[in-house]
Formats: C-alpha cells, sequence, structure tokens
C-alpha cells in the first residue's frame, strides 16, 4: 500500500519537475541593451513567453524596448523581432509590433497594437523554414515570411527592465547545460 502511493505520488510530480514557469529579470539603463539566448540553432524554433515591464529609463537614443526574437549567425543583424516599445516618458501606452532585420538593417517593421505600461504581454512565436508565426496575447496569428534558415531564440530589453516567464523543460534545459560543460 505504501508503495503504491509512493508510485502515485512520484508520477504526480514528475510534470512539475519537467515543465514550469521560469523567471528571468533583464535590466538595461538608458542607453544599454542586455539579452539571453533561449535555445539552440535550429530550423524550427517555439518561443512562449509573457513579460511585464518593470522600469523605464529615459534618456539616450536607445527608447525602452522589450523583445522576443529570434536570429541568424552569431549577431542580430539577420533576425525577426517582436518588441514592444515606449516612443517618449510621456506616452502613455507602448506600442507592440515586429521588425524584421536583413544584412542589419531594417527591412519591414509592423505596428499591431496599443498595450498599457503595466499590462502583461503574452507571445508566441513559431519558426519553421523561413516562416514566422506570431501571436499577441492569444489573439489574432500573424504569418511572416522572413529569409532567415538556422536560427536562435532570445530575449532582450533595452532602456528598461522587464520580467519575461519563460516555460521550461528543465530536463532539456539539464540536457543543453551538460552539452555545454567542458
Amino acid at each position: 500500500m505504501k508503495v503504491t502511493k509512493l508510485l502515485i505520488m512520484a508520477v504526480l510530480m514528475v510534470p512539475a519537475y519537467l515543465y514550469g514557469n521560469e523567471p528571468v529579470l533583464l535590466k538595461a539603463y538608458a542607453g544599454e541593451y542586455q539579452d539571453m539566448h533561449l535555445g539552440l540553432d535550429g530550423n524550427v524554433a517555439n518561443v512562449n513567453a509573457s513579460f511585464r515591464f518593470k522600469e523605464f529609463y529615459y534618456g539616450s537614443k536607445y527608447t525602452p524596448a522589450a523583445y522576443v526574437a529570434i536570429h541568424e549567425g552569431e549577431d542580430k543583424n539577420n533576425s525577426f523581432q517582436f518588441l514592444v516599445t515606449n516612443n517618449g516618458e510621456k506616452d502613455k501606452r507602448l506600442i507592440a509590433g515586429y521588425r524584421i532585420i536583413e544584412n542589419g538593417e531594417e527591412v519591414k517593421i509592423e505596428s499591431l497594437q496599443y498595450v498599457e505600461k503595466s499590462d502583461d504581454i503574452k507571445v508566441k512565436i513559431e519558426f519553421n523554414n523561413g516562416v514566422v508565426k506570431l501571436c499577441l496575447n492569444d489573439g489574432k496569428i500573424e504569418t511572416v515570411n522572413t529569409k532567415l534558415k538556422n536560427v536562435k531564440s532570445y530575449i532582450s530589453v533595452s532602456s528598461s527592465s522587464a520580467e519575461f516567464l519563460l516555460p521550461i523543460n528543465k530536463s532539456l534545459k539539464e540536457r543543453d547545460a551538460l552539452k555545454r560543460a567542458p
């Protein structure tokens, strides 16, 4: 009887161990940028994240912004970036949208909607062989064709701080940590 109860408890605890929301706070003062990579290279990527701004820092050419994005190569000169930005201290709302960067140049930018400064923002990005499907706050899915082929996912902030919640598969996270170990 005790063994059965122990086995049932163990089975019920496995999903809680394997999956969870991992909070990540990124902070970059006025004119600064901070990022964190989320995954390995691949021609398929899925990123689900929610975030909320904590602080905005003004006084530089870099506006406060938070990004959930994918990029190709070692830099971000070829990327698809979902971003939420605040164009000025007097703006009461934020602008959510996306942009495509090719060879370091912004080739497309689309505004999707306004959000309040205190809102929780939820975004899903699915990438498969150059096609991005973007969903903001469980709304309409935007499908965007890009020239990207093999990407890495990342989150970042500029001139602001934001707390991101990322669903993390802990077993994959541990596997990836072992791959990086010497």
